[in-house]
């Protein structure tokens, strides 16, 4: 029985503008498990607000990140 849940769930996910992120160390496949949550709203969509997320300590020690993915958008 199909009750429209998950176009609920995805309206719900648009309206509140929530984005997941995926990390992966190098080497290995992304975890798809465990993803990060971000939004607009709060801290904002950016590699910053990710690395914020798991370690505030990691914003220092941190040369570069590899962002990939067909929904990636590049500022120039």
């Amino acid at each position: 029985m199909n009750l429209g849940c998950d176009i609920l769930l995805e309206k719900i996910w648009e309206a509140l503008a929530l984005v997941r992120i995926y990390t992966k160390k190098k080497g290995n496949q992304p975890d798809f498990a465990d993803p990060l949550i971000l939004t607009h709203g709060r801290d904002g969509v950016t590699v910053k607000s990710a690395i914020m997320q798991i370690h505030r300590g990691l914003l220092n020690d941190l040369a570069y990140a590899y962002v990939w993915g067909k929904s990636v958008k590049h500022s120039p």
